[in-house]
């Protein structure tokens, strides 16, 4: 028989348990399949240092909460602590997000075919020959036991398990240049024809179609919060009804935008090469404050803070509420060119709310909180590896 006490113990210990927060997974590309990148965390780093770095890897990397998988020109399984290699695929360029399943981690390679590896990377379980994508940063999308990659005209939906061809649907003389993502049992694709199609995840029939404008290159359709947002060339960033398609809103920003929209509580964030700027998620109105730099990795919000990559081989943290720079990472060095040697560039990254992994065209790098700076306050203040 248990006595008070233990009953109170029970009951505390229960009540952690029931309000602690679930381990943070970042299992592909944009985090899940809707390619929604919204996570409920609190931003940890307030000054950031570098804790390690790995060359070789330059994709967006997929974290199951002890090890970080990159691709690039080798696949890496590393030790997101540490930054240890524990295990690495050579011998061919890898797709840059890979994607980690229950049992299984799905890699695309630069020759077009889908490879399953153990988690471990030690065995590959099967290959399935695609056709070759058109970039490295085409990777895939996995729900439930059903992967979805697109390459050149086509969609194609393989068995995690076993690599076997569920469906394959064809745009026809257009091009899918894009990432599909997977909600509420259907697949949603754009295409250069001028066209967004909903396909049902288990058969890959045609749910329904809309010539809106060209989907830009730039960005992968999403479902965030009941909307699939796709952007238009030109600027412009759509919210579509994900049941029939029916437009819900437009916002117009004048150029092409940069990356899938950063999601928070009831907004989004949206960049182009010039701004950053934040719009209410079920009007599409803009709110305050816009945020002006040179943008090219796609922004991403956490807690209160808003960050992107831009021009000058910089990854930037600013205040949501008031868009003041809190501090910035530079990525060190130069990288040859036929023309002259330019920075190294920041290509994406993961924030974990304590660890920020970053993968930049020097290899990926992962930052956390200073130790020695906890409390303080950077004041726009420029992180390099002479801070790790």
């Amino acid at each position: 028989m248990v006595g008070f006490t233990g009953l109170l113990l029970l009951f505390l210990l229960a009540g952690e348990e029931e309000v602690a927060p679930p381990p943070f997974v970042w299992n592909q590309l944009q985090g899940n399949a809707a390619r929604d990148n919204y996570r409920t965390r609190a931003d940890g780093i307030v000054w950031p240092k570098v804790a390690w770095r790995v060359p070789g890897l330059r994709g967006q990397p997929t974290y199951d909460g002890r090890f970080v998988y990159a691709g690039g020109d080798r696949l890496a399984r590393v030790d997101a602590r540490s930054g240890e290699v524990i295990h690495a695929l050579g011998g061919t360029v890898y797709g840059e997000a890979p994607v980690i399943g229950e049992r299984v981690l799905i890699a695309r390679r630069a020759d077009g075919s889908v490879v399953a590896y153990s988690l471990d990377l030690q065995r590959e379980l099967w290959r399935h020959a695609g056709p070759k994508a058109s970039s490295t940063k085409l990777t895939g999308a996995l729900s439930g036991r059903t992967y979805v990659f697109a390459a050149g005209k086509i969609v194609r939906a393989l068995d995690a398990r076993n690599g076997k061809l569920f469906w394959e649907w064809s745009a026809g003389d257009a091009k899918v240049r894009c990432n599909p993502a997977i909600a509420d049992g259907r697949v949603f694709v754009g295409d250069d024809d001028d066209r967004l199609t909903a396909l049902d995840l288990k058969t890959g029939r045609e749910v329904w179609n809309r010539h809106p404008g060209s989907p830009s290159a730039w960005t992968h359709p999403a479902v965030l919060g009941g909307h699939v947002v796709v952007a238009l060339h030109g600027g412009t960033l759509l919210s579509l009804d994900p049941k029939d398609g029916r437009t819900r809103w437009v916002s117009r920003f004048g150029s092409d935008l940069i990356g899938t929209p950063g999601r928070g509580p009831g907004r989004l964030v949206v960049a182009n090469r010039r701004l950053a700027k934040q719009l209410d998620l079920e009007t599409g109105r803009p709110l305050e404050p816009v945020i002006h730099a040179r943008i090219t990795v796609s922004p991403t919000l956490v807690g209160k803070t808003i960050y992107f990559g831009n021009f000058n081989g910089q990854l930037c943290a600013h205040d949501a509420k008031t868009g003041v720079l809190l501090w910035k990472f530079e990525v060190p060095g130069y990288q040859p060119t036929p023309m002259r040697p330019v920075r190294h560039r920041v290509h994406d990254f993961v924030h974990t709310g304590s660890q920020i992994f970053v993968a930049t065209s020097n290899g990926l790098y992962c930052l956390v909180q200073d130790p020695e700076k906890r409390g303080k306050r950077p004041s726009g203040t420029t992180i390099s590896t002479k801070d790790g």
